[in-house]
């Protein structure tokens, strides 16, 4: 735990060896502005890490001690956002940058007035969040000691108020303040913690981890919107299988994903979602496109397969079982977290193709691959038949038609296939 205690460490970011070719040119621009009417600015948070840390940053943050209305009135290409709490965003080289005044953490209201020097600036705002502080206050109100250094590029100094180099060089996760209180303030803060330890490969010390365990039942209360963001950061931003794992140690699939009544992944299921997520880790890093329907649609497999066997009994056709079970297990997940309808919808056509692609009945094949989920789909069949389930060797099947000439294609066709009739799934595979 770090208290305000700590006392202030400038760094020289030499010393550091930060690249400042790896820094937005407009970003400096931004702060030189900003210095140069009498006005503190520097890059904070996560570009700062990942700037000592010799990786690249995603965005760069600015944070000021001027206000919003001041900031507002600097850059003629800004516009002021935000409820809870005002930020300025800059419009530099056809990017938008988040400038935020430095905050002391105390609740207070903040009225934006117009500004004299902008025109058509009449509009009010309010916040409830904090009130307008300075950078130690900025420093010790944020979450995480690794994301509480500042950055000055015109000086070329790293200020840390919290212990955060020390953090980075430890290649330790701390918190700023006592976990326990800081995690029942926002339990999102469990996630970003998880979540960081899976980018950086860092350790997470033994008292956070204890409350971790404690307060992860919190996650409960966050707003179902909110978890849904939150999951598709940790699983779609390039370290998802970490992410995984780390979730596995605290058993915290189960507030993000339904899974069953009792909560447990068995060794398929642990397997089938190990082999999605290593793979969508290596098309983050190749620059691949993700989709958050695809995740689910894998994640949800083996829930959907152990509700139909719990419908087997009715003789149904398996194409009604199936539909019947996608609408009780999104409804169950809609229980847990809030997956846009767009989304939905692409799950359930996933998991309606899984049966026409194991068939592979003729008169189906061209409605199949001009599908707008076919490769989606295909890419399901391909985890499945890596994990062990055997589905008449349809990956082989339609890899072999995609890539074939129409002789090749017909040949294929021809091939003894399932009928409607007599294919099953194998709904005890993932119990």
């Amino acid at each position: 735990m770090v208290t305000t205690d700590e006392k202030l460490v400038i760094y020289n970011a030499i010393d550091k060896s930060i690249n400042i070719n790896k820094i937005s040119k407009h970003a400096v621009s931004i702060i030189r502005t900003l210095q140069s009417k009498n006005f503190s600015a520097y890059i904070v948070g996560g570009a700062v890490r990942d700037l000592i840390l010799k990786l690249e940053p995603k965005d760069f943050d600015i944070v000021t001690d001027a206000k919003p209305c001041e900031i507002n009135a600097l850059f003629p290409k800004s516009r002021v956002i935000g409820r809870r709490f005002l930020l300025v965003h800059v419009k530099k080289g056809g990017a938008f940058y988040e400038v935020s005044t430095f905050r002391s953490g105390v609740s207070k209201n903040y009225i934006f007035q117009s500004h004299p020097l902008k025109k058509n600036n009449r509009k009010k705002y309010s916040t409830g969040d904090s009130e307008f502080g300075t950078i130690h206050e900025d420093a010790f109100r944020r979450d995480l000691t690794i994301n509480a250094l500042y950055y000055d590029p015109v000086k070329e100094q790293v200020y840390d108020f919290t212990g955060g180099v020390k953090g980075l060089l430890d290649k330790k996760v701390m918190i700023i303040g006592p976990p326990e209180v800081r995690f029942t303030e926002d339990p999102v803060r469990i996630i970003r913690v998880i979540r960081i330890t899976a980018k950086l490969n860092f350790q997470i010390p033994s008292d956070i981890e204890r409350h971790i365990f404690n307060k992860f039942d919190l996650l409960k209360d966050v707003s179902k919107s909110r978890l849904f963001d939150e999951s598709l950061k940790m699983f779609l931003h390039g370290q998802g299988l970490a992410s995984y794992e780390l979730l596995r140690r605290f058993n915290g699939l189960k507030y993000f994903v339904y899974l069953n009544k009792k909560n447990r992944i068995n060794k398929n299921s642990n397997q089938l979602f190990e082999v999605m997520l290593k793979s969508t880790d290596l098309r983050v890093k190749q620059k691949k496109s993700v989709s958050p329907h695809f995740l689910f649609a894998v994640l949800l497999w083996p829930s959907l397969l152990i509700q139909v066997s719990k419908l087997e009994k009715e003789r149904s056709v398996v194409r009604k079982l199936m539909s019947i079970s996608s609408k009780t297990v999104l409804t169950k997940q809609a229980s847990i977290i809030s997956i846009p309808k767009r989304y939905l919808f692409k799950i359930i056509d996933i998991w309606n193709l899984q049966i026409p692609l194991v068939e592979r009945r003729a008169k189906d094949h061209q409605f199949i691959i001009n599908h707008p989920c076919f490769r989606a789909a295909y890419d399901l069949i391909l985890l499945r038949e890596t994990i062990g389930e055997k589905l008449n060797d349809a990956g082989r099947w339609w890899t072999e038609y995609q890539k074939g000439n129409k002789c090749d294609q017909t040949k294929l066709l021809h091939e003894k296939a399932y009928n409607e009739k007599n294919y099953k799934l194998n709904t005890h595979f993932y119990e």
